[in-house]
Protein backbone atom coordinates (compact mmCIF):
# COMPACT_ATOMS: atom_id res chain seq x y z
CA UNK A 1 0.00 0.00 0.00
CA UNK A 2 1.52 3.35 -0.68
CA UNK A 3 1.30 6.16 1.35
CA UNK A 4 -0.85 9.47 0.03
CA UNK A 5 0.83 12.22 -0.41
CA UNK A 6 0.46 14.69 2.21
CA UNK A 7 -0.71 12.23 4.76
CA UNK A 8 1.49 12.24 8.15
CA UNK A 9 3.43 8.94 8.11
CA UNK A 10 2.80 8.51 11.33
CA UNK A 11 -0.90 8.48 11.46
CA UNK A 12 -0.77 6.59 7.95
CA UNK A 13 -2.83 3.44 9.61
CA UNK A 14 -5.03 5.66 10.73
CA UNK A 15 -5.99 6.66 7.43
CA UNK A 16 -6.10 3.53 5.99
CA UNK A 17 -8.36 2.29 8.68
CA UNK A 18 -10.51 5.06 8.11
CA UNK A 19 -11.14 2.80 4.40
CA UNK A 20 -12.98 0.09 6.17
CA UNK A 21 -14.85 -2.01 3.94
CA UNK A 22 -14.94 -0.32 0.99
CA UNK A 23 -12.02 -1.40 -1.20
CA UNK A 24 -12.68 -3.69 -3.97
CA UNK A 25 -9.04 -4.24 -5.02
CA UNK A 26 -6.03 -4.21 -2.89
CA UNK A 27 -2.11 -5.22 -4.72
CA UNK A 28 -0.08 -5.78 -1.54
CA UNK A 29 3.78 -5.79 -3.09
CA UNK A 30 5.72 -4.51 -0.27
CA UNK A 31 8.01 -6.12 2.69
CA UNK A 32 8.74 -10.01 2.13
CA UNK A 33 9.32 -10.74 5.60
CA UNK A 34 6.58 -12.94 7.52
CA UNK A 35 5.05 -10.26 10.06
CA UNK A 36 5.06 -7.41 7.52
CA UNK A 37 3.28 -9.73 5.47
CA UNK A 38 0.67 -10.77 8.30
CA UNK A 39 0.53 -6.97 9.09
CA UNK A 40 -0.28 -6.34 5.67
CA UNK A 41 -2.67 -8.67 5.07
CA UNK A 42 -4.59 -8.28 7.95
CA UNK A 43 -4.93 -4.40 7.42
CA UNK A 44 -6.39 -5.46 3.67
CA UNK A 45 -8.97 -8.06 4.79
CA UNK A 46 -10.08 -5.19 7.45
CA UNK A 47 -10.86 -3.22 4.67
CA UNK A 48 -12.16 -5.37 1.78
CA UNK A 49 -15.65 -4.78 0.46
CA UNK A 50 -18.11 -7.81 0.76
CA UNK A 51 -17.08 -8.77 -2.65
CA UNK A 52 -13.48 -7.24 -2.49
CA UNK A 53 -10.55 -8.95 -3.81
CA UNK A 54 -6.72 -8.91 -2.32
CA UNK A 55 -3.93 -9.50 -4.90
CA UNK A 56 -0.36 -10.31 -3.16
CA UNK A 57 2.65 -9.95 -4.98
CA UNK A 58 5.85 -12.55 -5.32
CA UNK A 59 3.96 -15.56 -3.42
CA UNK A 60 6.56 -18.15 -5.13
CA UNK A 61 9.41 -15.84 -4.72
CA UNK A 62 9.86 -15.48 -0.76
CA UNK A 63 9.50 -17.85 2.05
CA UNK A 64 7.77 -15.34 4.24
CA UNK A 65 4.76 -14.57 1.73
CA UNK A 66 4.32 -18.38 0.74
CA UNK A 67 4.37 -19.52 4.57
CA UNK A 68 2.23 -16.44 5.90
CA UNK A 69 -0.55 -16.78 3.10
CA UNK A 70 -0.66 -20.50 3.10
CA UNK A 71 -1.20 -20.38 6.75
CA UNK A 72 -4.13 -17.85 6.38
CA UNK A 73 -5.83 -20.08 3.08
CA UNK A 74 -7.73 -22.41 5.14
CA UNK A 75 -8.96 -20.08 7.30
CA UNK A 76 -10.83 -17.84 4.66
CA UNK A 77 -14.05 -18.57 2.19
CA UNK A 78 -12.56 -19.95 -0.73
CA UNK A 79 -9.36 -19.76 0.35
CA UNK A 80 -6.23 -17.92 -1.41
CA UNK A 81 -5.22 -19.09 -4.29
CA UNK A 82 -2.06 -19.16 -6.27
CA UNK A 83 -2.56 -17.31 -10.32
CA UNK A 84 -0.88 -20.32 -11.93
CA UNK A 85 2.29 -18.93 -14.57
CA UNK A 86 2.45 -15.86 -12.02
CA UNK A 87 4.06 -14.51 -8.68
CA UNK A 88 0.94 -13.53 -7.59
CA UNK A 89 -2.07 -15.18 -5.06
CA UNK A 90 -5.62 -13.73 -4.86
CA UNK A 91 -8.53 -13.86 -2.48
CA UNK A 92 -11.95 -13.21 -3.26
CA UNK A 93 -14.25 -12.22 -0.54
CA UNK A 94 -17.65 -13.15 -2.04
CA UNK A 95 -19.43 -13.89 1.08
CA UNK A 96 -23.16 -12.82 1.06
CA UNK A 97 -22.68 -11.58 4.90
CA UNK A 98 -20.21 -8.88 4.09
CA UNK A 99 -16.79 -8.04 5.43
CA UNK A 100 -17.01 -10.71 8.43
CA UNK A 101 -15.84 -13.62 6.24
CA UNK A 102 -12.54 -11.64 5.40
CA UNK A 103 -11.37 -11.83 8.90
CA UNK A 104 -9.38 -14.59 9.99
CA UNK A 105 -10.13 -16.17 13.35
CA UNK A 106 -6.66 -16.36 14.07
CA UNK A 107 -6.50 -11.96 14.32
CA UNK A 108 -9.94 -11.34 15.50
Amino acid sequence: MRQPVGVDPFRWTEHIRAAVYVLRLVYIDASHSYSYVRSDTEAALSMLSHCGTIICDDYTHYAGIYANLNELSPQLEGGIVHLLGTRLAMFTNASTEGHHKATPTIWR
